[in-house]
């Protein structure tokens, strides 16, 4: 029995063996497998992570190049900004230096110009110093010099201008002013134009001038005149002792009429001559009536007296009284002191205030002295075959001191005036003809705006 366990045991120990290697054998390769799986695992994770970091090693060489990159175009621009930079200081520099170095010759020059212009404003003042010391004393000698004939013309010429007035003032009294103009004066008068007198020419065809040819000259032996002809219209140029002026002789009377700047006398200014007498399309035109011309400085829009234009009343009230000078519905000029009634009863068609008269019924008015001073003048007459006479005197200048109303009815009546009267003068004096002013005009302003005009149409063919 023991042998038999014996056996038995050695059996189970033979089969416990048996069956012990087996298994010892099978486990092993079970090991090795999930080694190598695990060497595999990790020599792939190796590999990746190899991977990886090569890519990461490769990404950060492409950021380390793009960052040098950047940093190289950062330096680039930095330095280019610091060129720049070293450029513009250096030029600031340059142009301080050149200015510094110019500002001297700078303050030089300004330097110069000063002096020059200072001493232009000397040269200037110190003149105008002069010429008004000299011109004091000129005066002061004409006012109480030996000569009472110069004092008188001085006295009258720059009281007859508005603006000039003061200066007799500043060396007479107006005692004495009042005495020299009651020494020089026309003498007023109540007489009226008589129309028998006057008889309108029959008017007679003239032969047409050729274009291009010269006017015909007369030189008339009584007056120191020249005389031309164009569209029917006579010029003379006249020369006096102290003055030239311009004769304008139209022989048909109903082509003389009194043109105005508006249709009504409304606040406006006045317009002057040339533009009056294009207004109408006129052919030429004098300045006519007095106006409001305080301080000389008026601007024309305001008549003095009464204004009567193609038959119609623009002007003055019908019982008020002036000296007028009108022509009739016949084209006989009348002269006279009348009221606005009177002269609308007249037929008085086209016609202004005057003063003085010059002419009245052939007869020269009375001159008391010179009548006047020597100034620029304008009238307006009639001779007895009914033309008409417009006459402008240059004054004011070397060559033409002006005329006095002695002189003027002088000048009316060696042309024929039956009747003549004295319009606005001085600086409002204008004879202008087909486009162009013929005299010289002593206005500052050129020539100045008017409330009207007597004015010239074109000839009938």
């Amino acid at each position: 029995m023991a042998d038999e366990q014996k056996t038995e045991n050695e059996i189970k120990e033979v089969e416990e063996k048996t069956f012990e290697e087996p298994e010892e054998v099978t486990k092993e390769p079970e090991a090795v497998t999930s080694e190598t799986k695990e060497e595999s695992v990790s020599d792939s994770t190796a590999v990746e992570r190899t991977e990886s970091t090569d890519e990461i090693a490769e990404e950060e060489k492409l950021s380390e190049a793009e960052n040098a990159e950047s940093e190289q175009v950062a330096e680039e621009a930095t330095s280019e900004e610091t060129v720049s930079e070293e450029v513009t200081a250096a030029e600031t520099v340059s142009e301080e230096n050149t200015s510094e170095a110019e500002s001297p010759k700078k303050q030089k020059k300004s330097r110069k110009v000063l002096k020059v212009v200072g001493r232009i404003f000397a040269v200037l003042g110190v003149t105008i110093g002069m010429a008004v010391v000299c011109l004091y004393f000129v005066m002061l000698v004409l006012t109480h010099g030996p000569s009472k004939e110069m004092r008188d013309l001085f006295v009258l010429s720059v009281r007859e201008s508005s603006a000039g007035g003061f200066l007799a003032s500043m060396y007479l009294s107006k005692e004495e002013i009042a005495e020299i103009e009651a020494k020089n004066t026309v003498i007023e008068t109540d007489d009226t134009t008589d129309t028998s007198i006057v008889t309108i020419a029959v008017k007679e065809e003239k032969p047409e001038q050729e274009e291009g040819s010269e006017p015909s000259f007369i030189v008339k032996t009584n007056f120191d005149v020249e005389v031309y002809e164009e569209n029917g219209i006579e010029f003379h140029r006249i020369q006096g002792p102290t003055f030239t002026g311009i004769m304008m002789v139209v022989a048909d009377p109903d082509r003389v009429f009194v043109g105005t700047p508006y249709e009504a006398y409304d606040g406006r200014p006045g317009l002057d001559v040339p533009t009056i007498c294009e207004r109408y399309g006129a052919i030429a035109a004098i300045n006519g009536a007095f106006f409001v011309d305080t301080n000389g400085v008026g601007d024309g829009g305001t008549p003095l007296g009464f204004v009567f234009s193609e038959g119609n009343r623009l002007y003055g009230g019908l019982g008020e009284t002036f000296n007028m000078m009108g022509f009739n519905e016949d084209g006989v000029l009348i002269c006279g002191k009348m009221s606005g009634q009177e002269a609308v009863d007249k037929g008085i068609r086209d016609g202004v205030t005057c003063n003085p008269f010059l002419v009245i019924n052939g007869e020269g008015m009375n001159v008391a002295g010179s009548g006047g001073g020597l100034n620029p003048r304008t009238a307006l007459g009639q001779r007895a075959d009914g033309a008409v006479l417009l006459l402008t005197i240059d004054g004011r200048q070397a060559s033409s001191l002006g005329a006095t109303m002695s002189d003027m009815v002088d000048v009316m009546l060696a042309f024929g005036a039956v009747n003549a009267g004295n319009l606005d003068g001085g600086g409002s004096t204008v004879c202008y003809y087909d486009k162009t002013v013929m005299n010289v005009v002593m206005s500052i302003y050129g020539t100045r705006g008017v409330p009207d005009a007597f004015c010239v149409r074109k000839e009938e063919k």
